[in-house]
């Protein structure tokens, strides 16, 4: 298993990276990061739910230009 993240970081460029535990943020960067990502996609809850449902998936994927059907989403 570590020989894949060892390839894929020296072709990614980032062979520092291949070691998770040494990539752990802390608890604030973290909390701070998820709450970027929240606020990201809270122009898509419509319903304002806390969570994107399939409909508002759909929505969002459109606007990115890939239009998924109701059985993918």
């Amino acid at each position: 298993m570590s020989f894949g993240r060892e390839v894929l970081g020296h072709l990614l460029g980032c062979p520092e990276r291949t070691a998770w535990q040494e990539c752990m943020e802390s608890e604030t960067a973290e909390t701070s990061r998820a709450e970027k990502f929240k606020n990201a996609f809270e122009k898509y809850d419509d319903d304002k739910s806390g969570s994107i449902c399939s409909k508002e998936l759909r929505k969002l994927s459109a606007e990115l230009g890939d239009e998924i059907s109701e059985d993918e989403a």
